[in-house]
Order: structure tokens, then C-alpha cells, then sequence
């Protein structure tokens, strides 16, 4: 449950076409009516063997909804007598039952007075109702049955999502139901929440998002209603002069929360008839009450605010700038869509580009094109590129290069481009991959405060109408003399400091900007050479992986499928060589080698993964996993591109130095994380060998040369093992002549063994306490205890035993005694050694008092342990399995799951049946044991603050590897 910032621009690439723009701090589908396409259409849309392509009609009034060929999902819509618009699906593939509520009321309708109302009111939907009046009940049920909950508050709507398994279905929706109904607001309870707010806010206090937001808030218009602090805080979160918090809480709920004023999407795989009679009988008490609520007209940006150069201190290490403009939003031009046709081509970043010369020149290591949508009215668009050290000394230069682009984006805007544009959406549409995850469920919900009820599925693929006079004009808007450029680094020192989130910053309007030299060269994008021709879904038979090669130094492994009715096929490469992790040095050079790998790419491949082929390497302690993942036309051509670079593709001194400022920025980033991720990280890293710490990776890159990184690629390619899988729409005959042409160009000849292979250490005896080092100002605590072996029935009552826990540990630490925002126990398996972590982190606690009350848990939790009984136990069995038997949603999820099995050696590929059988077995008797040694078991501890003893040295690297016994 999470307050997002309003104004973050968040990092997401406008050609990820799949995503569509970004509205609210959430991908949002932009729709158009169907027209024509222009004469050019006929001239450049390849052909694809019969492949239909067409999106079927716009027609706003009807109640049909439109889905993709691909979806075997049944729509319905209705309308309650009370005004609630529902939208029931009917998904035969569903293992879980879904459904979420969009409310179209945020942060910018909540009095002024009030800063963090709504938020506030989102948390407190979830602690009671009149019905089910006890504190938690809904989060208990919902764990307790396989699910997941959450929600989240926006600027001009709030989201409440859950999922269950499906025999559960009608219990939860009545529960979810009565949120809208008859909700509780306990006055013990709102004075409790609050405090979970609060924490919530402290813990963002370093998140350079909201602090960034927090500057953008001060120095736009103070009438726009997003102008205000709107996470709430102990501060603002309190009775006043208007009425008590509970009072006013009442007011905003009675004036907003109204069936007409919601949307309620519902997902599972009972029929829709049934769908249709639970929704009817839980929600057709929703008041339907009168919203009056006046529009913004509020301009976010005034005229006379304009041009504006804002600096801000950030916590993260690499400077930025930002070009932001205020331009019209496509929601008030959905057919035409102008703002993603520019981003598109401004983000672009392929030779010749914006980035491509910006980096050329040392003065960029990445630029984004990102847009939020504010009120419906107006966008921000920003143009957002990550500095180098030189890049900070040429902000001038930089702004000059980012008009001199616009300019030839004015002069470019043609036909084809819209038409390629149009062709890739519509592509992607006729092969969806519909998600059965309860975010499908949220997002839909959304879109259908945005769209037309037909259009809810189709919206973010539709692209028809070309308007080269609308683009213009988007384009006039963004000049020198109607630009933000919000510069942000770490040694900012400000003139003034925000209320709210105490950022440092100055804003100073400029009367003329400084006079900057353009680069030379920069140059629009051509035509995609990666548009996929072939479309065509082979007619394969879903089989068990099988190994296709015999070679002694690569293991690859073969999945046909065409379940998922896609002609993509997606590839996981495992270069393994034991040079990788021989020392910190090593470790760096082959990250570096890795990212130097992505880098020196990313102009050619850019336009690949536009066009649906994406690709890159990752690094691990061993070597790198290459991953290739779209259609499979075209494909061939990004896996020989890859291959060819690993081998012969020159490191240039520009990319090295690049790769090397980026990797020391983000290992100095590290401390500035949010705490309990910096925690769980750096904990789990250390009982992983090999590792090293922080300070190890960081003095082994300082002193690495370019000529170091040659030198090792040569000594690397001549030792390589390959372990992979292909998995998709590809013949077997194929897959074996790809397998043949990657042997025969890296020649791998190391056979695996276990000895290249990462190991989980075995905890023994009392380890002292660890401390990272972080700059985060609250405490926070990390616990882990392991699991006595590695075996199946071991996982399977850890499992059942991490399940038991989480809800009541929850409930009591940040329900009721409100710790801290964050407050999770659940089962951790480090590869496949299981175990149980504890986190929390508390602003106003220290980590002694939280190690004391998670002690104090523990003993109240015994008597829930020695009262349990085998219906009780069951519940969460069940729970468990179904969980486990979900089926995958997507080719990716599919390929993940077989690729995790190659890599932990379970090639019976039968490990989900195994763990399924394993907890089925699991008796009372057998969680009352493991309750007992693990009560007992030794434990590893991670602390931030200095109330517990700790050390920031490697603690755990005299221990011994855990014996692995499974199969």
C-alpha cells in the first residue's frame, strides 16, 4: 500500500510499445478510433503470410468488449442499479480469482488542510468492517488462502487490488465489498494507522523520487491541487480546527467513495453468470451518492513560471538533468496520440541519435523520454539524460543538442513513421499474451475510468490517425522559452530547503539561457530493419524439456510450445567460466565485460527492440546469461550480432570509461537504497560463496584499464562451459542448427561441474551481527535462520511453515504494535537451501527494541503452534498447492521455470511435483518439529543502526559450503 509520487518521472522508455504511456505513475492504454490508414501504408507495412493484422472497429457506445484473437477470456460488462460499472471476465486459464476496485478520487481532491487524506484513507479500508469487524481480517483470509492484496494512491484515482484462489472467491469478495460498504474507521485504529503512514513517509524521507517530487511541487503553480505534500505524515494526519482526523476521514470517504464514482474489475475462472451473481449480491449495497467535485483548470506550469532552471540535491551519485515540458495529453487526442509519436522518436537510440552523440561526446551514459499525466489535461514530458562527470560541465551545450533534436523531429514527423509505429502495436495485439496476475486485474480497472468500456483491451494498441498539424503544435510547446530543466546531483548546495522531504534546491526564472553549441551529426532514426515478416504460430506439441546437444562443454535444452499461440521463442545462454569468480577482480572484470557487452549494443540493437526482439547479458558470479526473448523472424540476426560483439566487437575507450563511471556509481548508490532492500541484499550476498563485500568491488574497479578488460575477454572466451534452454515456437531442427553455430563460435570445452557453481553457506555456532554501510536514518533488522537440509520434505515444511507466519507476524508487529511500515516474515530459500527471514524497519524504534518484540512474537506464536490443528494446517496446505500449481501465463513465465530447473540441476523437470507431494505429506506433528529447531537453529543477523553490536567485516567467510542432497 503506497502513496506514489505525483510528479517522478518515472525511467520508462516510450517505444516499449507494450506499455503505452504513462499515466498517474501507471501504464495506462491510450485509445483511438479505427480510420483508414494513409496511402504510405500500402508502401511500407511488409507482408505477413496471411496473417490478419486489422483491429477490429472504434465503436465508444457499444458494450462488447474487444479482446485479441490470442484471448480466450469471456467479457461481460453490467451496471448495478446503484451506478457500478463492473467488468466480469471469465478466464479458463485462471489458477487464482481476482479482482480490483478503481476509485476515481486521489491525493488532488482531498482538502488542502489535510495533505495525505486519501492515502491515509486507503490504508485504513483495510483494517475493518462492520461485517468483519476484526482488525487484519481481510489481509488474514487472503494470506491464508494463496492470495496477495495491495492498493495504491494516485494523484486523480486509488486502487485496490486483491487475489485469492478461485474456492475462495466469492468469501473475499464479499469481504472486498464491504471496503465500499460499511468500513469501520475504529478511532483506535486511525490513530494507530497514522503512525504506519508516517513510517511509510520516513522511509521515502532518502527515495530520490519523492524527493524529487517534492521540489517539483514548490516550484510549479500553488493553485494546481498537485502542488501540495501528499504521502501524509504525523503532521498533517491530525485533528483540527475543521473536525478530528476520524471526522474528517468520514467527510472524504462520504464525499468520494460512490458506486458511480468507481469501477470494479473481476477475473476468474468460474463462469461469468456466476461472476455476475457474487458481484450483484456484494456490491449492490455501494452508496450511490453525488459527486460535485469541479474540475482543474489549474494550468501545473503558469505561463510567467516559464523558462525555469530548478537544481536539487539527490541522494544517488549520478548527476541528471531534466528537459520538462508541459504539453497537451494524448487522453484529449486519442486517435492521434501525438505525445507518444514524439517520445518515440525522441527516445530513440540508435546511431546518430540524441543519446548516440551524447555518448560519443563522454557527456552521457543514458537518456529516457518519459511522460506523466497530471490531470487529464496536461502532461509533463521530459527528456532525462544521466551525466557523466564531463557531461555536468556542458549543460548548455547538452540543451542546446536537445533543441537542435526537436528541430529535426519537426522536420521528420512523415507518414512511415506513424505507419511502422502502428504495424508494431497491432503486431504485438494479435499475438497478446493476456496476464492472469492480479496487476491485469488493477490495470483494467483503470482503464476503464480512461476509456470506453469496448476498449479497455485494445486502447494501448491502436494508432489510426496520423495528424502531422497536431504534432506540430505539441512540438511548438517545446521551446527554450517554455522549459523546466531540472538539474539534480549529490553536491547541490541550494538556496532554499522543501518542507516536506528537506531537499535542498534553488529555482531561478530565466530571462535568457545561457548560449550552448549543438552537436554535429545528429540525425533522426530510419526505418526498422528488425520488423518481423513470418507470423506464423508452427503447429508444435508441448513437450517435456529435452537435452539437444552432447557436447562436453554445453548443455542445452529444448521446449516446443504453442500454448501460448505466439510465433516467439525465448533463449537463456549460461557462459560459465570458473575465471569469473577467482578474485574481486576478476568478479569486476567480468560485470564490466557484461555491461560493456549491453553497452556497445545499444545502438544497434535499439531498433530490434522496438520491433519486439528484446536481448542483453547479465552477470552472475560465475560468467554471464546471455537472454534473447520476441518473434522468432528475426531473430537469428540478434543472436549472431550478440555472439559476434562477445567475440571480436572492439572495446572502445569511450564505452569502457562509460561502463566503468556507471558501475562505481551504482556500487556508491548502494548506501543510499531503501533500507530494507540495502539489508536483504547485502545479507543474502554474504551467505552466498563466493561474494565480496562493497569495499572489495569498489578498490578492485579503481585501478582496472581498458587494456585489462581486452586481456581478459581473451582469457575468458578460452574456457567457457554453455548451459542453456530455448523454449518457444521453434522446430527442434532449428534449435539444433543455432545450438551447432553458437558451439562453433565460442568453442566452449569446459565440462560443469558443482565446483562452478555458486554455494549457500551453512550457518553454525553465534555469528556476530552484520552492519552495511548505508546513509538511511531509520533502524532496520534482517534475520535468517536456515533449514536443517536441502531435501524436499524440508522445503515443503518451510514453506508451510513461512505461510503460517507472515500474516500473524503482520498483523501483531505493524497492525498493532506499529513497528514500522515494513514488517515480513516468510520463507527465503538462498538457491535451494531453504529457510525463514524476518525484516522490519521503524523510524522510531531501534534494532534492539525490534529483535526484542520479534522475540516477544516468537513466544506468543508458540502457543499457536502447539494448538494446531490438522484442519487448521490443511487450509494453509491448500493454500500452498495451489500456488504451486499455477500454470505459467506466458511463454516468459514458462521459460523462467524451466531455465530454473537446468540451473539447479533438476532435470527430471518434475521439481514442482515433487515440492506439491512434499507438502501434501506435511502433518502437524512435522511443523510443530520445525517450529522447534528453528526456535533453536543457528541465525544470521543484519542490523543498521548501532544500538546492536555488529561489524561491517566478512563474518561468514569461514564458513563451509551447505551439504546438497536433493535431486
Amino acid at each position: 500500500m503506497t502513496r506514489r509520487p505525483t510528479f517522478h518521472l518515472q525511467r520508462l522508455r516510450l517505444p516499449q510499445l507494450a506499455s503505452g504511456l504513462l499515466i498517474g505513475s501507471l501504464l495506462v492504454p491510450m485509445a483511438t478510433p479505427a480510420l483508414a490508414l494513409t496511402p504510405a501504408t500500402a508502401q511500407t507495412t511488409p507482408a505477413h503470410q496471411g496473417i490478419d493484422l486489422t483491429l477490429p472497429a472504434r465503436n465508444p457506445a457499444s458494450s462488447t468488449i474487444i479482446s485479441s484473437p490470442n484471448d480466450p477470456s469471456q467479457y461481460r460488462t453490467v451496471t448495478l442499479a446503484n451506478g457500478l460499472q463492473v467488468l466480469l471476465v471469465h478466464d479458463p486459464r485462471a489458477d487464482k480469482a481476482s479482482a480490483a476496485m478503481d476509485v476515481n478520487a486521489g491525493s488532488a481532491q482531498e482538502p488542502a488542510d489535510v495533505p495525505g487524506l486519501a492515502h491515509f484513507l486507503e490504508h485504513m479500508l483495510f483494517i475493518s468492517t462492520q461485517r468483519y469487524p476484526t482488525p487484519g481480517e481481510f489481509m488474514d483470509f487472503i494470506s491464508a488462502n494463496s492470495g496477495q492484496t495491495n492498493a495504491y494512491t494516485a494523484s486523480d484515482h486509488t486502487n485496490f487490488i486483491f487475489s485469492i484462489t478461485p474456492d475462495h472467491y466469492k468469501e473475499a469478495l464479499d469481504r472486498f465489498a464491504q471496503f465500499f460498504v460499511a468500513p469501520q474507521f475504529n478511532p483506535e485504529f486511525v490513530d494507530r494507522e497514522r503512525h504506519a503512514v508516517n513510517s511509510e513517509y520516513q522511509m521515502q524521507m532518502q527515495n530520490d523520487a519523492f524527493r524529487i517530487n517534492d521540489v517539483l511541487n514548490l516550484v510549479t503553480n500553488p493553485a494546481h491541487p498537485f502542488h501540495r505534500f501528499s504521502v501524509g505524515s504525523l503532521d498533517t494526519l491530525k485533528d483540527g480546527p475543521a473536525g478530528t482526523l476520524r471526522d474528517r476521514l468520514l467527510a472524504f470517504y462520504t464525499h468520494h467513495y460512490s458506486a458511480r464514482n468507481m469501477k470494479l474489475a473481476v477475473m476468474g475462472p468460474q463462469p461469468i453468470e456466476q461472476l455476475e451473481q457474487w458481484v450483484r449480491a456484494s456490491f449492490k449495497d455501494v452508496p450511490d451518492r453525488k459527486i460535485d467535485d469541479a474540475p482543474i483548470t489549474a494550468d501545473l506550469i503558469r505561463p510567467d513560471q516559464f523558462p525555469l532552471a530548478v537544481t536539487a540535491r539527490s541522494q544517488q551519485e549520478t548527476p541528471e538533468v531534466q528537459f520538462i515540458f508541459q504539453v497537451p495529453s494524448d487522453l484529449l487526442h486519442m486517435e492521434q496520440q501525438p505525445v507518444r509519436i514524439i517520445g518515440s522518436v525522441l527516445g530513440n537510440e540508435s546511431e546518430g541519435s540524441l543519446l548516440s552523440r551524447l555518448r560519443e561526446k563522454g557527456w552521457a551514459t543514458g537518456l529516457s523520454v518519459d511522460t506523466v499525466d497530471t490531470d487529464r489535461r496536461q502532461d509533463l514530458m521530459a527528456i532525462d539524460i544521466s551525466l557523466t562527470p564531463e557531461g555536468r560541465h556542458h549543460l548548455d551545450d547538452i540543451q542546446a543538442s536537445v533543441f537542435a533534436y526537436i528541430d529535426q523531429v519537426r522536420h521528420s514527423i512523415e507518414p512511415w513513421r506513424f505507419d511502422e509505429l502502428s504495424l508494431l502495436l497491432r503486431q504485438q495485439f494479435r499475438f497478446l499474451q493476456t496476464d492472469t496476475s492480479f496487476e491485469r486485474a488493477s490495470m483494467l480497472a483503470l482503464v476503464m475510468q480512461q476509456v470506453p468500456i469496448s476498449e479497455v483491451n485494445v486502447a494501448n494498441f491502436r494508432l489510426e490517425r496520423f495528424d502531422p498539424a497536431l504534432i506540430q503544435h505539441v512540438l511548438d510547446s517545446m521551446t527554450p522559452q517554455r522549459l523546466l530543466r531540472l538539474y539534480t546531483a549529490p553536491d547541490v548546495k541550494g538556496d532554499k530547503t522543501t518542507q516536506d522531504f528537506k531537499v535542498p534546491y534553488t529555482a531561478e526564472r530565466m530571462a535568457q539561457w545561457p548560449t550552448g553549441k549543438a552537436l554535429e551529426g545528429l540525425r533522426v532514426p530510419t526505418q526498422n530493419p528488425f520488423i518481423a515478416r513470418d507470423l506464423t504460430v508452427l503447429p508444435l506439441t508441448s513437450a517435456k524439456p529435452h537435452q539437444i546437444t552432447t557436447q562436453p562443454g554445453m548443455d542445452l535444452w529444448y521446449a516446443p510450445d504453442s500454448s501460448f499461440g505466439t510465433p516467439s521463442v525465448e533463449w537463456r545462454l549460461n557462459l560459465i567460466n570458473p575465471l569469473s569468480a577467482r578474485t574481486p577482480r576478476d568478479h569486476m572484470l567480468n560485470i564490466l565485460l557484461t555491461r560493456w557487452l549491453n553497452d556497445s549494443l545499444s545502438e544497434t540493437l535499439y531498433p530490434a527492440a522496438e520491433a519486439g526482439q528484446t536481448s542483453g547479458a547479465s552477470a552472475h558470479i560465475y560468467g554471464t546469461t546471455i537472454s534473447l526473448a520476441g518473434w522468432r523472424d528475426r531473430q537469428p540476426e540478434v543472436m549472431d550480432t550478440l555472439l559476434r560483439q562477445l567475440q571480436t566487437g572492439e572495446i572502445k575507450a569511450d564505452s569502457f570509461n562509460r561502463i566503468k563511471q556507471r558501475t562505481a556509481d551504482m556500487l556508491r548508490n548502494e548506501e543510499h537504497g531503501t533500507l530494507f532492500r540495502q539489508l536483504v541484499s547485502q545479507a543474502n550476498r554474504r551467505l552466498i560463496a563466493p561474494h565480496w563485500s562493497t569495499p572489495q568491488e569498489m578498490d578492485a574497479l579503481k585501478d582496472l584499464t581498458l587494456q585489462d578488460l581486452i586481456d581478459y575477454r581473451q582469457q575468458w572466451l578460452k574456457e567457457l562451459h554453455i548451459q542453456g534452454v530455448v523454449v518457444g515456437n521453434l522446430d527442434e531442427a532449428t534449435a539444433r542448427k543455432t545450438a551447432d553455430v553458437i558451439n562453433s563460435q565460442l568453442k566452449p570445452q569446459l565440462p560443469l561441474t558443482l565446483d562452478i557453481k555458486p554455494k549457500t553457506l551453512a550457518l553454525k555456532g553465534t555469528l556476530p551481527a552484520f552492519r552495511p554501510q548505508t546513509d538511511q536514518k531509520d533502524s532496520a533488522i534482517f534475520r535468517y535462520t536456515q533449514a536443517r537440509s536441502d531435501s524436499p520434505a524440508e522445503t515443503a515444511r518451510y514453506m508451510v511453515l513461512g505461510q503460517l507466519m507472515s500474516q500473524p507476524f503482520f498483523t501483531q508487529l505493524r497492525t498493532r504494535e506499529q513497528l514500522g511500515y515494513v514488517a515480513t516474515a516468510r520463507e527465503n530459500s538462498i538457491f535451494q537451501v531453504p529457510g525463514i527471514m524476518y525484516v522490519l524497519q521503524s523510524p522510531t524504534r531501534s534494532s534492539q527494541v525490534l529483535f526484542e518484540r520479534v522475540g516477544a512474537w516468537e513466544n506468543q506464536f508458540d502457543s499457536t503452534m502447539k494448538t494446531l490443528t490438522p484442519k487448521q494446517l490443511q487450509r494453509y496446505k491448500d493454500a500452498l498447492v495451489a500456488s504451486l500449481k499455477e500454470r505459467d501465463s506466458s511463454l516468459s513465465e514458462l521459460t523462467d521455470r524451466v531455465w530454473g530447473q537446468v540451473l539447479y540441476g533438476w532435470t527430471d523437470f518434475n521439481r514442482r511435483d515433487i515440492l506439491i507431494k512434499a507438502v501434501q505429506q506435511v502433518t502437524v506433528k512435522d511443523i510443530q518439529s520445525t517450529w522447534h529447531a528453528f526456535r533453536t537453529a543457528p541465525r544470521f543477523d543484519a542490523v543498521s543502526d548501532k544500538d546492536v553490536p555488529a561489524t561491517t567485516d566478512d563474518i561468514t567467510g569461514a564458513l563451509k559450503p551447505f551439504p546438497l542432497n536433493a535431486k
